[in-house]
């Protein structure tokens, strides 16, 4: 059979797909190695502190996360977009300035969420019905700063190529730091214990963003003056942000949701299955990061073939590396929830559910991220009002009646929904430009 000679021969022959095949590797063993911490840190709070505990921990890390992605006000992917076009003009007063503009005005909004939740966490409360959830609440508000912040950073290194530091900033330092911290404290205060550890690893993740950005060596910050005249990041931000509160309807508010309509051990069984299908996203996020600035740099170049040409090996290698961990999810779903205890064995459905639906990123590919970085995030938005109001209201009837697994289902029938959505705008939109704009290869 020639066939591994054949895969091994169309990969020598495509500079593209050996970048993406190594660097996304790389990426994946890190994300690996993260992803494990967090498991860690979710087995050991769940066997530790109890279902409720976890529930209540669940709940208020949701809050706090929809907090810090409206404090970042739409940046996020804005920022990785400026900033690899900046790169490649090698203009570092713009680079500097748009690093730190965009983490002046997130830590402002930052700050006034962290403060507005800590002083009505009993209020919120309340509004679940969980006096428990307040104590949790306000240890965790202090997260929103560094979470906010260091989100910024990952991006910033993720635009201007360095994918290593970023992947590690996102998935190993605070999953590992705040594991270490866990340990010790579920001994002391054990309801309390995860929100302890989250917003101290949070601290030390954003110190460590501080290491990575001020030692890069593309930028001698010293040496360099910003340029603070960033309005475009900001119209980019302001396009984005209604994409990324639609976002945060498909990713955030089915927990809260369950929470409201259910209890907190409901949130607990959601929130395990809900990671351990992100397992499936692994080979998706790895190797998107090392797709979204060299699809943004092809876009530059009005190189449509060549965008297409790596969507399309891309969506090959993710479905390639996904599929036996879906396989996995399908098949022993009792396995794989037995290990963080038996009371999270109810929780099967919702996580074969919930992985029929992460498939949809997968296989589709980085249609999103094309949009995006190929200066299309009006459509972008467009495509997440329709799926974030789907969301919505599909989570409040099915989550009504069915609880964890109505969830389950509506979230996943609104990722293959937006992915679809964003799958035919970039191939139809980008057929009629490479028929209408010469392609030029680089």
């Amino acid at each position: 059979m020639n066939f591994p000679r054949s895969i091994t021969q169309r990969l020598r022959s495509s500079g593209s797909a050996l970048e993406l095949v190594f660097k996304g590797a790389n990426a994946l063993f890190v994300k690996l190695a993260g992803t494990a911490f967090s498991f860690a840190f979710i087995v050991l709070l769940s066997r530790g502190a109890g279902k409720s505990a976890a529930g209540n921990y669940f709940l208020a890390l949701n809050i706090t996360t929809v907090l810090a992605t409206i404090a970042r006000f739409g940046l996020d992917n804005a920022v990785t977009r400026s900033a690899a076009l900046a790169l490649r003009q090698e203009d570092r007063q713009t680079l500097k300035g748009i690093l730190l503009s965009s983490l002046i005005f997130t830590l402002t909004i930052s700050i006034v969420f962290a403060l507005l939740l800590a002083c009505f966490s009993d209020p919120v409360g309340r509004v679940f019905n969980n006096a428990d959830l307040s104590p949790v609440l306000r240890l965790m508000a202090v997260s929103i700063v560094p979470v906010a912040l260091y989100t910024i950073c990952f991006q910033f290194l993720q635009g201007v190529g360095s994918t290593q530091s970023a992947v590690k900033l996102s998935t190993i330092w605070p999953q590992l730091a705040s594991l270490i911290i866990l340990a010790p404290t579920l001994y002391i205060m054990p309801a309390n214990a995860g929100g302890i550890a989250y917003a101290l690893g949070a601290f030390v993740a954003l110190g460590i963003a501080y290491i990575y950005v001020s030692r890069h060596p593309l930028l001698q910050w010293k040496a360099v003056r910003p340029n603070f005249n960033q309005g475009s990041v900001f119209s980019m931000g302001k396009v984005l942000f209604v994409a990324s509160l639609c976002e945060l309807s498909m990713t955030w508010a089915p927990s809260i949701l369950v929470g409201f309509m259910r209890s907190s051990g409901d949130v607990a069984l959601f929130s395990v299955a809900q990671r351990i299908t992100m397992l499936i996203g692994f080979f998706f996020i790895s190797i998107n990061m090392i797709a979204m600035p060299k699809i943004a740099a092809l876009c530059a170049d009005f190189d449509w073939r060549g965008v297409a040409h790596t969507v399309k090996r891309s969506s090959i290698l993710m479905t390639a590396g996904a599929l036996p961990l879906f396989i996995l999810c399908v098949v022993c779903p009792r396995f794989l929830l037995r290990v963080f205890g038996d009371g999270f064995v109810d929780a099967s459905s919702a996580l074969i559910i919930l992985a029929i639906g992460q498939m949809a990123s997968v296989v589709t590919g980085p249609v999103a991220s094309t949009l995006v970085m190929c200066g299309r995030e009006r459509t972008y938005r467009n495509i997440q009002i329709i799926a974030g109001l789907f969301c919505l209201s599909s989570l409040t009837i099915l989550t009504r009646a069915y609880g964890p697994n109505g969830a389950a289902l509506a979230v996943a029938a609104t990722n293959w929904l937006q992915k679809l959505l964003c799958a035919y705008f970039v191939w139809s939109r980008f057929s009629t430009d490479s028929r209408t704009v010469p392609s030029r290869t680089r």
